[in-house]
């Protein structure tokens, strides 16, 4: 069975990002590059949602032995902070034309499925804020528009091309 190639962003003090490396927007977060690779595994399930969306095939991991580490670097304080912060080496490769397409209809399918996420939380609940994290109506303008604000790595990978 073939791997799936993941990079790990290690925080200068406790946090450790493993992200996908050939599927958009599946990253998650742990205290140590274990458990980040375990919480992986787990967001597979809905990920699995966001593929499926944007029909692609995709067989989920059953755990973390079906992940190789390609690469490991160094991260800032904004991985401290909770979100991947660094340029990975393949952010900065060119793409190909087809690879362009299928990123985009990953993106595209990721912005779709968190639209119906939030659009499916009912009215009265949209001012109020949850135990963690912020409330739907925090989380709303990155939801929708022209997606300006997307990770500026994505949209450098497309230029090149």
């Amino acid at each position: 069975m073939e791997k799936f190639a993941v990079a790990l962003e290690l925080g200068p003090k406790r946090r450790v990002f493993a992200q996908a490396l050939e599927w958009i927007g599946w990253c998650r977060a742990g205290k140590d590059e274990a458990t980040a690779l375990g919480h992986l595994v787990t967001a597979g399930v809905r990920y699995a949602q966001v593929v499926e969306r944007a029909g692609f095939p995709f067989v989920l991991p059953s755990s973390s032995e079906e992940f190789e580490v390609v690469e490991r670097t160094s991260g800032t304080a904004t991985t401290e902070f909770g979100a991947p912060g660094v340029l990975l080496t393949s952010d900065q490769e060119a793409l190909e034309e087809e690879d362009i397409a299928r990123l985009s209809s990953l993106v595209a399918a990721c912005w779709a499925t968190f639209d119906d996420a939030l659009y499916g939380i009912p009215a009265g609940l949209h001012e109020v804020k949850p135990v963690r994290g912020r409330s739907p109506n925090a989380n709303a303008p990155a939801s929708f528009g022209d997606r300006s604000d997307a990770p500026l790595s994505i949209w450098s990978r497309f230029s090149e091309a």
